[in-house]
């Protein structure tokens, strides 16, 4: 039984959310790491390349992620939510046995798909613009197949370091090491040639150290965790059970994977086929904005799914309610203020990209105001994932894929990247809109409720205003655009702080001020 606290949650609530709260908040650390270097990287690119080979770059890189997640089969989410599950059981053994089949799916799928993206007269060179003067983009493609195998077994190893509850080595190895190793790779590119091959192999060439030493550290997070478990006596011998529960849930899930990368990748790959890799440039560079947002996303998501996994293995709904509120709440308090103030400065953000990029400043306001909405429903794919439903979240994404490819096609001709734009919005609230109406009826779970529309009044009546007057003046210098958004920053900070213990915040707060010390299960 729980006992309440003088806020009104209870003492188990509280765990809960504390848990979360930790590790999204050293999740968060590397997710504005990680964030600052992808804009980092569009930044030295949009610069120092010509628009033609930045656009090679963006949506050669796009054919890549889009590849690796169909080689990944879906595994990543298949270990967040069996491994706590399994471990739940103290089934250390049949933990092993998934990893292995895991591993070796993916080892096979991604040898394939690389080798198949390798081949020289590959028609994905046209898929990406292949007729581009002066860029020899068939080069650039083959560079990156070389990482595919490399790539996805970084996203299994590090997907399993999650799963035994820590965020360090994602953290750590990729949100910093290798984002900010991109960066570097990439300026060193721009200093020693301006051929795609170099560019593209800048960007992945910080994969190889960075996947060594997630295995390493899987090792290490591993063996402790299985020391600290003893397995129940009534383990069934043969593992055969839990391998096929694995993949019932996990194939679901690669295909919507594959469809929810689709989603995020296919307008920069139709912009490329339909309007150039120029017109792709200059998309991707506006829609960089988007990950100053995601980040907030992200770092919540990420801890998110293994705690619901283990609380839906317990069977304990009302914890993973609250967790699934606060978990809206943060989301809407961390990402609404960019988002809003995006909206707004795009015209001015847009210039350091260099000239050619301004046009993008539409693009930016349409995905701002789809993105609030979608943080608003919260996240409700990852509670239909980490309740077992993959098939259902198959099947939303497949809507947004066909909403989204159907209506690039339609308005790319028409109205340019703004087409895109729209299309992608589309995408997103559909695929947000869906599933928070079948998490209520599968599973119970609605909308966060008061805490949640308090964060977003106090993001919208603070960054509002001052994102309608950037946007309403011609020329806002630097100067009072600064002042306007740091006035904005200090009502919404004094907002959330009055408000902490309705939002919840003060429990987000003390996770990130105390360390406890870690379980065997979360140390490094």
């Amino acid at each position: 039984m729980t006992r309440p606290t003088g806020g009104g949650v209870a003492v188990e609530d509280d765990r809960h959310l504390h848990r979360l709260a930790r590790g999204s908040g050293l999740n968060l650390i590397g997710a504005a790491t990680s964030s600052a270097a992808s804009f980092g990287v569009i930044f030295v690119v949009t610069n120092a390349f010509d628009q033609a080979t930045a656009g090679g770059l963006f949506a050669g890189t796009a054919l890549f992620m889009l590849i690796v997640t169909v080689a990944g089969l879906g595994a990543d989410v298949g270990l967040a939510r069996w491994v706590p599950h399994l471990m739940a059981s103290g089934r250390t053994a049949d933990v092993r046995r998934c990893m292995r089949s895991a591993g070796t799916a993916v080892l096979v799928t991604s040898g394939v798909a690389a080798a198949v993206m390798a081949v020289p007269s590959s028609p994905l060179t046209g898929l990406v613009g292949g007729d581009a003067p002066g860029v020899d983009l068939a080069q650039g493609i083959r560079v990156l197949a070389a990482f595919v195998p490399v790539m996805t077994v970084f996203m299994l190893l590090l997907a399993a370091t999650r799963a035994y509850g820590t965020m360090r080595p994602t953290v750590v190895v990729d949100k910093i090491v290798r984002s900010t190793g991109q960066v570097v790779l990439v300026v060193v590119a721009a200093v020693i040639g301006t051929e795609l091959g170099w560019l593209a192999a800048a960007w992945a060439l910080p994969l190889l150290p960075a996947t060594a030493w997630a295995g390493l550290w899987l090792r290490r997070v591993a063996t402790r965790a299985r020391d600290a478990v003893r397995p129940h006596l009534d383990t069934a011998p043969d593992g055969d059970d839990a391998v096929r529960a694995f993949w019932r849930f996990t194939l679901p899930r690669a295909l919507g994977q594959v469809v929810q990368t689709a989603i995020q990748r296919v307008d920069v790959l139709l912009i490329a086929a339909l309007l150039g890799v120029r017109d792709a440039a200059v998309y991707t560079a506006a829609t960089r904005f988007m990950v100053f947002g995601q980040m907030g996303i992200q770092a919540i998501q990420q801890m998110l799914q293994p705690q619901l996994s283990r609380l839906f293995a317990d069977g304990d709904h009302p914890a993973a309610k609250s967790v699934f509120a606060a978990a809206t709440t943060w989301t809407i308090l961390l990402t609404w203020p960019p988002y809003i103030l995006f909206a707004g400065l795009a015209p001015s953000l847009l210039v350091v990209f260099g000239d050619g990029y301004g046009e993008g400043a539409t693009t930016v306001s349409i995905l701002c105001a789809a993105m609030l909405v979608s943080t608003a429903t919260g996240p409700v794919d990852v509670v239909l994932l980490m309740a077992g439903r993959s098939g259902l979240s198959l099947g939303n994404n497949a809507v947004a894929l066909v909403l989204n490819v159907v209506l690039n096609i339609v308005l790319l001709p028409r109205v340019g990247i703004t087409g895109a734009a729209i299309a992608w919005s589309v995408a997103i609230v559909v695929r947000n809109l869906l599933p928070l109406w079948q998490i209520r009826r599968e599973v119970g779970f609605t909308l966060a409720g008061g805490k949640a529309l308090r964060a977003a009044v106090l993001a919208g009546a603070t960054f509002g205003p001052a994102a309608l007057v950037a946007r309403s003046a011609v020329e806002l210098r630097w100067a009072p655009t600064l002042v306007l958004v740091g006035v904005a920053t200090a009502a919404y900070g004094l907002g959330v702080w009055r408000a902490r213990g309705r939002l919840e915040v003060d429990i987000l707060a003390r996770a990130l001020r105390r360390r406890r010390t870690p379980t065997a299960a979360s140390r490094p």
